[in-house]
């Protein structure tokens, strides 16, 4: 292969880590090692090979520490892969978008849920004396209610209630609810702007140029790039990304051509002149490629690679005292890529000169090319959702505006509303318990009897229903106990972490060699995480005397 000039390919690599991950699987840690790094040469970017190699170090005896380093690298590389595919990056944007989303979302309903009683009650002593007490009691929870009895409900709902109980949140529920108003407000927006980076990220050209960065030379993807290139000619960075794979394909006279269209285009493109100073390094003309690495540091001092590769040919040169002086000052630049470098090279390397890379960002722009103004952005602002998530936000604000004390409270032993109105003595109970636990000698003893079994029974009550939301979404128990400080990062974990798990092969296709008979580690770090936040979420106490339903405060 390497004679008929393929560097890399992606088909070879898999194949090669597939017999490589058998042979771990046989316990053949040395045949397996062997066949890694065979698959690491014919493609360095793929992650499940170098993770393959640091799994058959470690098994044939080589140590922990080799086996970290590779596996941090397998790591990088996965990152790398991961980021270079903008379909992966828009979908891995979409799911943690709508994990957070619905997250809050559900956040947002268990606090109307604990909140909505001391509504109701503010309302209903607001209306008592104009409409009575039956009429009041009715009112309010038509008020509550309203949106579904005009048939309005999803997120019409949502807002709804939100704006109604905003001023009775804590200040990190308050926080969830501000972040609910905004993304609906913005979601036509965010809705735009996915679908346009979809677009650009899943259009043809982008999937090549993408595949030619990742990717050797390959004869199938220069055809394929030449035809990209062709459509583009006025692009110097698709020339740029075209040359440097002729010159990895040791094809020396089109690379040469290829940058000199580069230098008509951009007489200064630096990385264009130290490419063609490459050229000439290759065919041994190393006073010809002194000059081109001179010529691009005059033009730009700070170039690693014009350094270094002057480094390489003075030393061919034997001018070993200027080769010297080039050395220390890529030193300066970057003294720990040399420091890999010069490791290379004394490790039996190529000592080859180092190639200068297309901007990918920039020929994503030229492809791309300007698909949304800022005017069309901001109009995608004005409509229904928008509109009405920015005027509840403001009437949220404008009622949360209030003297501390006006609000009602929530009884600290049955959870029942309360207020200044109301007749207790405003040390946290309800009328109710006042007269059971402190004032006992204005209720019989039978009657009290009856309010404390069914008091019991109405704390057990919301106290199962806790645990059983809990079950099911851990955090919710927290959440319904007024600990939100707890119950929000574990419930916002718990859902990202379960829906980047189910959409991880649906939507984030990760890189994978189909043979691994271990769990893959992400997989493993996920669920062991998950299974953290469920235990934190389920078993966590409440505070002494802390009610089972509404908290008090506000």
């Amino acid at each position: 292969m390497h004679q008929e000039g393929i560097t890399a390919d992606r088909s070879i690599a898999r194949g090669f880590a597939y017999e490589g991950y058998e042979n771990l699987r046989e316990g053949n840690y040395e045949r397996a090692r062997e066949a890694f790094d065979l698959a690491r040469t014919f493609d360095p970017q793929l992650s499940q090979a170098q993770f393959g190699y640091a799994w058959s170090l470690l098994k044939s005896g080589r140590g922990v520490f080799p086996f970290i380093d590779e596996y941090l690298h397998g790591i990088k590389l996965a990152w790398v892969h991961f980021s270079a595919d903008e379909i992966i990056v828009s979908n891995f944007v979409i799911v943690t978008t709508l994990g957070i989303f619905c997250s809050l979302t559900a956040i947002s309903l268990l606090v109307v849920l604990r909140c909505q009683g001391r509504f109701r009650h503010d309302l209903f002593e607001l209306l008592r004396r104009p409409l009575g007490k039956r009429t009041a009691q009715l009112v309010a929870w038509v008020v509550f209610l309203l949106p579904l009895l005009v048939w309005a409900g999803g997120i019409w709902l949502l807002l709804f209630w939100l704006m109604l109980g905003f001023r009775y949140m804590r200040v990190p529920e308050k926080v969830v609810a501000a972040m609910v108003f905004l993304m609906v407000g913005l979601s036509p927006l965010g809705v735009r702007l996915v679908l346009d980076r979809f677009q650009a990220s899943s259009d043809p050209e982008t999937r090549i140029v993408v595949q030619a960065m990742q990717e050797g030379y390959n004869p199938e993807t220069i055809r394929q790039l030449r035809q990209v290139v062709t459509r583009h000619p006025e692009d110097p960075e698709l020339h740029l990304l075209l040359g440097t794979l002729y010159a990895k394909g040791d094809l020396q006279n089109e690379a040469y051509a290829t940058f000199q269209r580069v230098l008509e285009l951009q007489p200064t493109n630096v990385r264009a002149i130290v490419n063609i100073g490459n050229v000439y390094f290759r065919l041994g003309e190393y006073a010809e490629a002194v000059t081109r690495y001179k010529e691009a540091q005059q033009l730009q001092p700070k170039t690693l690679a014009a350094l270094w590769n002057l480094y390489l040919s003075q030393t061919e040169l034997l001018h070993f005292s200027e080769a010297e002086s080039s050395l220390a000052a890529a030193r300066d630049l970057d003294g720990e890529r040399v420091g890999a470098l010069l490791a290379q090279k004394k490790d039996g390397g190529s000592g080859l000169p180092v190639q200068e890379l297309a901007a990918l960002d920039q020929i994503k722009h030229e492809l791309r090319g300007d698909r949304i103004s800022a005017i069309s952005l901001a109009m995608s602002l004005a409509n229904p959702f928008s509109i009405a998530s920015g005027a509840g936000l403001l009437f949220a604000l404008i009622l949360g505006v209030g003297r501390k004390g006006e609000n009602s409270e929530s009884c600290r032993r049955c959870g029942r509303a309360f207020c200044g109105r109301c007749e207790s003595s405003g040390v946290g109970y309800c009328p109710r318990c006042m007269h059971l636990t402190l004032k006992r000698e204005q209720i019989t003893a039978d009657n009290r009897v009856d309010e404390m079994t069914r008091l019991r029974r109405r704390n057990r009550f919301r106290s199962v229903g806790r645990r059983i939301a809990s079950l099911v979404l851990p955090g919710s128990g927290l959440i319904l106990a007024d600990r939100a400080a707890r119950g929000i990062p574990v419930m916002v974990g718990w859902i990202l972490l379960g829906l980047h798990l189910l959409a991880r092969d649906r939507l984030l296709l990760p890189e994978r060699v189909p043979v691994l008979d271990m769990p893959e580690p992400l997989l493993v770090l996920g669920l062991t995480v998950m299974v953290v936040l469920w235990i934190t979420g389920n078993f966590a106490r409440t505070a002494p005397g802390q009610p089972l339903g509404d908290a008090h405060g506000a």
